[in-house]
C-alpha cells in the first residue's frame, strides 16, 4: 500500500517537490535548488518527518549551516539565507497542499546577520592606470565595455553581434552565459531578473566596438584569440586580477567592482537614479538608491567645498 505523503520525511518530500513543483523555474534556478537540497538540506534534515518539524528544528538547521560540522565548513550568512530560502519554500509548499499541518511562516527563526557588501569602485587614477596597462591585450575590450556600460560579467561573455545596433547605437541585453552547476558546461540563459534592457553607451565605446565586429552576426563579442570562443568567468578574473596589481597596485580587485565603477561615474556625471537603474538592469529604483546612496552624499560634499572656494574666490 502506498504511503500517505504527510507522513514523508524532508528527503522524500523534496525529491517530490523538485520534480514536481519547481519545473517553472530557470536551469541555473533548479541547479541551484539542487545543490541546496543534496549538500544540506537532506544532509542535515533529511530523515525528520514532516510532521515533526518546528521551530528548534529549523534553528537547529541554520546553526548547522552557521557553524558547520565534520562534513561542512562554516557557511557565510548570505549563504546560510539562501539555503533556508529553498528550505523555507519547499515546506511552505507542502503545507499548502496539505502534506504538513504547521505552517512555517508561523515557526519562530533567527537567521544569521548579514553585513552590507562592501562597494569599492575604482578611482579615476586606477581606471587610468588599468586602462593604460590593458591597452593592446585581447582583455582590452571587455574590460573597457564593464567600466562605461555596468554590464554584469555573464551579460558580457554572453553578448553577440546581433545584440548591438550600431546604426543606433545601442546594445540590447537578454541573456547571460553561466556555467551549469551541475554539468559544468556553459549555457546560455535568461538575465538574472528576467528583464531584458536596452542600453546607449558613449560614442567612443560603440566605435571601439564596430571596429572589432566580426561580420556574423552570431558571433561572442568578446572571444579567445586562441579558440576563437567566448571567453571564460575564470581567464577574465586572472587577469583582471593581475592587471590591477599590475597598473595601479591592488590585488583584490573583482569584476563586479567595473559594475560599481560604472554605477559611481554615472552618479558624478549627474545621471538620476532612476537612469541607472534602468542602464544596470536593477529591480527597482530604491535598489540603486540604497546602493550608491553613499556616493551621492560624498557628492554633496564635493560640491560643497567647490561652492565655497568659487566664493572665495570670486566674491571676498
Amino acid at each position: 500500500m502506498k504511503r500517505k505523503l504527510e507522513n514523508y520525511v524532508i528527503e522524500e518530500w523534496f525529491e517530490k517537490f523538485l520534480t514536481d513543483y519547481c519545473s517553472n523555474i530557470k536551469d541555473s534556478t533548479f541547479a541551484s535548488y539542487k545543490q541546496a537540497v543534496n549538500n544540506h538540506i537532506n544532509r542535515i534534515l533529511g530523515d525528520i518527518p514532516l510532521k515533526e518539524i518546528n521551530s528548534e528544528v529549523l534553528q537547529f538547521f541554520i546553526k548547522v549551516l552557521s557553524e558547520g560540522d565534520d562534513e561542512t565548513s562554516p557557511l557565510a550568512p548570505k549563504t546560510v539565507k539562501n539555503v533556508y530560502g529553498i528550505l523555507h519554500k519547499g515546506l511552505l509548499t507542502a503545507h499548502k497542499l496539505g502534506y504538513m499541518m504547521a505552517n512555517i511562516e508561523d515557526m519562530m527563526v533567527v537567521l544569521p546577520r548579514t553585513a552590507p557588501s562592501e562597494i569599492t569602485p575604482l578611482s579615476n587614477d586606477e581606471i587610468s592606470a588599468l586602462l593604460s596597462y590593458i591597452n593592446g591585450s585581447q582583455y582590452q575590450l571587455i574590460i573597457t565595455t564593464a567600466i562605461f556600460t555596468g554590464m554584469r560579467e555573464s551579460e558580457l561573455l554572453g553578448l553577440r553581434w546581433c545584440d548591438i545596433d550600431f546604426k543606433s547605437g545601442t546594445i540590447n541585453i537578454s541573456r547571460q552565459l553561466v556555467r551549469d552547476k551541475i554539468t559544468h558546461e556553459f549555457v546560455l540563459t535568461t538575465l538574472k531578473n528576467n528583464k531584458p534592457r536596452t542600453i546607449k553607451p558613449a560614442g567612443f565605446l560603440m566605435i571601439e566596438l564596430e571596429r572589432t565586429y566580426t561580420g556574423n552576426r552570431q558571433d561572442f563579442v568578446f572571444t579567445n584569440a586562441k579558440t576563437g570562443n567566448h571567453m571564460s568567468h575564470n581567464a577574465v578574473y586572472r587577469y583582471l586580477k593581475k592587471a590591477s596589481s599590475k597598473s595601479f597596485g591592488r590585488d583584490n580587485v573583482r569584476f563586479h567592482d567595473l559594475r560599481h565603477t560604472y554605477a559611481v561615474l554615472s552618479l558624478q556625471a549627474g545621471d538620476d537614479y532612476k537612469t541607472l537603474q534602468d542602464n544596470m538592469g536593477h529591480y527597482s529604483a530604491s535598489f540603486t538608491l540604497d546602493k550608491y546612496g553613499h556616493c551621492t552624499d560624498t557628492m554633496k560634499v564635493v560640491s560643497s567645498q567647490r561652492m565655497d572656494s568659487f566664493y572665495k574666490e570670486h566674491l571676498t
